[in-house]
């Protein structure tokens, strides 16, 4: 098999050398071993593409380095973790967190108490299940920060500003000490808000807004557009709604305890180690009585997260409400992957297409799938937001697996391994991967729409601020979009080796990219631990598994024909099964006898 040429006379868009690319097929009739017992069948013959075995000690050797590779990452990785950890000191190296404590255990001395046997005890934190308490100051806090934004230079009441739950960007996370007008105080009278304008200007006010349109009128009653006295009427109704839910009395959720000392904190993880299903039956059998909350409470104790990464209004979820939404994101989500299957399905076997048009899809799929993954993610309640990364990495895993790989590799029959048209759709993944992606996350276009569009309509300073604050990211994002990378590499390495140094190239382009965009465009991101990184390290070790897989397969099929050449010229049909068969099976193959 010769993999340094390329189809002649072709173009960027066409074959590059170092494909498998064969030609070298005849139609022959085979004489013997015809399906369904007749004395004659059509067959295919391959007169050359054959593989040389240097291929395949080549093939293992690398894999071999890869997986030594990933051994030693993993180790670095834990090593450069524990550097980290020893250098930077912050609360989660002294804190643990209690996951099962009793609706009613909200006495912090009682807690010190019992936590003081293992180590000097510093700070005791008690979590309440208030969740809506919390979601009613978050959005007080939204509000008065966003009239902050429009009353900076003395706005008019009527002046229409869009709404920042459903445009523009939040502005909740980054203006949360901004100096808010004394009439939108907390400790204000509830009424609705009124600016230091006079009448006549409030009479001119009221007939501007007459004026406006049936559209603009139907937009203010959805909340699509809102004048200032809107905003104002809400905070007064998220006040009213604040004042009675204070009143309330909510169960303990969790509890934080933060010690003196990190040995302290070692100390009690290691005296109080239960496993999940002992605590949560509270199996109290072989335990010390004094490791047992009031005598009688076997606790679930874990190490805390850091305090940024915590969604506080979440702790309060049970386990059955968080199997219910697992079970409906995962619904939608085999949804999602299902339609973009339909997508690349129809550009890979419809004979009209061309590799413009797989590579248009891919590229399209692959810039979109991030975002319609975030918004399933988002419709889940997470504990933390590392768990949040967690499960949005593996939907972009799952759904970039099937759009890449798997595919191809269902829809793409046997005898057409070598096809030019297969070929070609390999190569566009590769080219998308190292150009298109990196190229299109560099031009940042919905935040340069922010800065060079969306900024020049704000009524303020202070607001059009809010447009130039970096573009969000998420690390889980960044992970799959190289973990995808491998996988193709890897998954067609025997049949394109060429994709290896479009992988290689898109690594330095996309590490060249990401640099920039960290460091210049990027907002700063939460304090996430090594789960994402030990998971992408476990993935591209399943990445290797993969390609020994589809190389095995590939490889016993290879050169893809239907039949076998005797010494006499006759030919024999033999069926070395589809692309979907199960290689195992190919030992239960009855061989020709000759």
């Amino acid at each position: 098999m010769n993999f340094d040429k390329g189809a002649s006379g072709l173009n960027f868009l066409n074959l590059l050398p170092g494909s498998a690319y064969c030609v070298d097929y005849v139609q022959v009739t085979a004489t013997s071993n015809c399906p369904n017992s007749a004395t004659t069948c059509d067959a295919t013959y391959a007169t050359a593409c054959e593989l040389d075995i240097k291929l395949g000690i080549f093939d293992l050797f690398g894999i071999f380095l890869l997986f030594v590779y990933c051994i030693s990452i993993g180790w670095y990785q834990e090593k450069q973790q524990r550097i980290v950890d020893e250098s930077i000191q912050t609360s989660q190296d002294y804190a643990i967190t209690v996951l099962d404590p009793g609706p009613n255990d909200d006495d912090p001395k009682e807690w010190q108490e019992f936590f003081s046997q293992f180590g000097e005890v510093s700070y005791i934190t008690i979590a309440r299940g208030n969740s809506k308490l919390l979601k009613a100051l978050a959005r007080r806090r939204d509000i008065r920060a966003y009239l902050s934004l429009l009353t900076t230079h003395g706005p008019e009441s009527t002046r229409f500003v869009p709404n920042p739950y459903t445009d523009g960007p939040k502005v909740s996370e980054n203006l949360e000490s901004a100096p808010y007008p004394d009439f939108y105080n907390e400790k204000a009278p509830l009424l609705t808000v009124k600016l230091n304008v006079d009448s006549e200007s409030d009479d001119s006010e009221e007939e501007d807004l007459n004026k406006k349109g049936i559209f603009f009128k139907l937009a203010r009653k959805v909340g699509l557009v809102r004048t200032i006295d809107d905003w104002g009427e809400e905070l007064r109704n998220v006040n009213k709604e604040i004042a009675l839910l204070e009143k309330e009395r909510y169960p303990v959720v969790r509890i934080y305890c933060v010690f003196d000392s990190e040995k302290a904190k070692q100390n009690c993880l290691k005296r109080l180690a239960t496993g999940q299903v002992q605590a949560f039956m509270n199996m109290r059998e072989g335990l010390p009585k004094n490791y047992l909350f009031r005598g009688e409470n076997v606790l679930r104790v874990v190490e805390s997260n850091e305090p940024s990464e915590i969604i506080w209004e979440n702790l309060e979820l049970g386990f059955k409400f968080c199997l219910i939404q697992d079970l409906i994101s995962l619904a939608i989500s085999f949804v999602i992957i299902y339609l973009s299957y339909l997508a690349i399905y129809y550009a890979i076997t419809d004979e009209d297409s061309s590799s413009w048009r797989l590579l248009v899809v891919v590229t399209s799929i692959n810039y979109i799938l991030p975002y319609l993954c975030y918004i399933v993610t988002s419709l889940e309640r997470q504990y933390n937001k590392g768990n949040v990364q967690n499960s949005l990495m593996t939907k972009l895993v799952a759904a970039r697996f099937m759009n890449t790989t798997l595919i191809s590799y269902i829809t793409i029959s046997s005898n057409e391994t070598l096809s030019y048209s297969q070929l070609a759709a390999i190569q566009a993944l590769m080219i998308s991967d190292a150009f298109i992606t990196p190229t299109l996350a560099a031009l940042d276009i919905s935040n340069n729409f922010y800065r060079m569009v969306l900024s020049r309509l704000s009524t303020t300073q202070r607001m059009m601020n809010t447009y130039f604050l970096g573009s969000p990211w998420d690390l889980a994002e960044r992970y799959t979009s190289m973990l995808k990378t491998v996988l193709v590499a890897l998954f067609y390495a025997c049949l394109y080796p060429m994709g290896l140094f479009f992988a290689a190239f898109c690594f330095i382009y996309t590490y060249v990219v990401d640099r920039y965009m960290l460091m210049r465009l990027w907002t700063k991101a939460p304090a996430y631990d090594a789960r994402l990184a030990k998971k992408a390290l476990t993935i591209i070790l399943l990445c290797l598994l993969a390609h020994l897989y589809i190389a095995s397969t590939w490889y016993s099929e290879w050169p893809f024909d239907s039949s076998i050449k005797k010494e006499d010229g006759s030919f024999v049909y033999y069926n070395k099964l589809g692309m979907v068969s199960n290689v195992f099976e190919f030992v239960k193959i009855d061989q020709p006898d000759w």
